[in-house]
């Protein structure tokens, strides 16, 4: 991500609420990713601290519990270390061993067993399954369920472009990108503390648009090609599109 990116700070025109008790959620994430493997040097600890994902996830759920408040860090920490394992796959050339742990990960999702032998990332998975199933309906399971395969596809048709160092069509990058995002499990976990269930799925979509579109000026990296970006997609969003445009044109 540029350097000014990072620096920049963007004004809200109103006061984010927190959560009373999120130093003690922080702690408890930590510890919960340490357990499962995903945080192993004071480095990655570091790292993972300055994304503050417990206080970007607690601002949607500053009402709920301590388990529940926690359990909602715990899935959003889940996809920040899933997008690393990806990222590092395709700058590695490991793309398929991704790809590998993707179809378990699915596995894991439609019922498989799980064992000590396990990748962390698919052992931290069945975790959250495990614990959101005993507070949530089964309808709602099934749909959490649902939106993680579909980002796990998005992963995996990703993966497709970055191996063979192509590039995807203007007009299937934003669905791809939006399955990829992981919005819609996020946005799961926070109608589940605030107990609502969001019968108006468009409302979702559209919310799950502005947050995987709306970061794409800001820092997104386009699919690698070869050993570099070598393209940029360009999003315009205007009037009542639901839907963003966007242009891809190759660049020196």
């Amino acid at each position: 991500m540029p350097d000014q990116h990072r620096k920049r700070r963007i004004p809200l025109p109103f006061r984010i609420r927190g959560h009373p008790d999120e130093e003690a959620i922080q702690r408890s994430g930590e510890q919960w990713a340490a357990q499962y493997g995903l945080l192993t040097d004071a480095r990655a600890l570091d790292r993972f601290r300055r994304h503050r994902i417990t206080g970007l996830m607690t601002a949607g759920c500053a009402a709920a519990d301590v388990d529940m408040a926690s359990l909602v860090v715990e899935v959003a920490t889940l996809a920040f270390f899933l997008d690393d394992q990806q990222n590092n796959a395709a700058r590695t050339d490991r793309a398929a061993a991704y790809d590998s742990l993707n179809a378990r990960l699915r596995a894991v999702i439609l019922g498989a067993d799980v064992g000590a032998e396990d990748n962390p990332l698919v052992r931290a998975l069945a975790d959250v399954l495990e614990r959101l199933g005993v507070r949530a309906s089964a309808g709602w399971q099934a749909r959490f369920r649902h939106d993680l395969l579909i980002a796990f596809q998005g992963h995996e048709a990703e993966n497709v472009f970055r191996r063979n160092a192509d590039v995807p069509a203007a007009d299937g990058f934003p669905s791809m990108r939006r399955e990829a995002s992981f919005c819609y499990p996020l946005l799961d976990v926070l109608e589940l503390c605030q107990e609502i269930w969001t019968y108006y799925q468009a409302l979702v979509t559209v919310e799950g648009d502005r947050m995987t579109f709306s970061s794409v000026e800001h820092g997104y990296r386009p699919i690698p090609v070869g050993s570099s970006d070598g393209f940029v997609y360009a999003v315009r969003v205007s009037g009542d599109n639901s839907v963003p445009e966007l242009t891809c044109e190759a660049c020196a």
